[in-house]
């Protein structure tokens, strides 16, 4: 995997077209769940079976839904809640991920500074020295 002209851009706003998004996600994907009321018609006992049933994803992978994808780099069981290492193995996963599907465009948050304490231009450095598969040729990151 060698970067050729991969453009880095860190911006508010989108500069250029992108085929995926990167958000930063925890465990239990409760980031990613939203803040809206949905009308649950199932038993209580079935949601509780559901609830309890659920296991916790591991930090450092992806969970991918579409061209949306989920950096898990957070487990609010754990103080602080994210690690420089999570971030890192997320990366790694991200940058397989693009050379897989030949992705030549991604958006993505500063992981580990959007919900974490990890300083903007730490995630920012990290992003910046991965080794990016050579057909990304654009990569924006988010800083709002």
């Amino acid at each position: 995997m060698a970067t050729s002209s991969l453009q880095i851009v860190v911006a508010d706003e989108m500069p250029f077209e992108i085929q995926s998004m990167v958000f930063e996600e925890d465990t239990y994907r409760v980031l990613s769940a939203g803040n809206h009321i949905r009308e649950i018609r199932a038993p209580l006992e079935a949601l509780q079976r559901e609830v309890q049933a659920q296991q916790p994803l591991t930090l450092g992978e992806l969970a991918i839904r579409g061209s949306r994808v989920f950096a898990i780099v957070h487990d609010f069981d754990l103080q602080p809640s994210f690690s420089e290492s999570a971030v890192q193995r997320a990366l790694d996963e991200l940058s397989q991920h693009v050379e897989h599907l030949e992705i030549r465009a991604v958006g993505m948050q500063a992981l580990g500074s959007h919900h974490g304490g990890l300083p903007r231009s730490d995630a920012i450095a990290l992003i910046k020295s991965q080794r990016w598969p050579a057909c990304l040729e654009r990569l924006w990151v988010s800083i709002t």
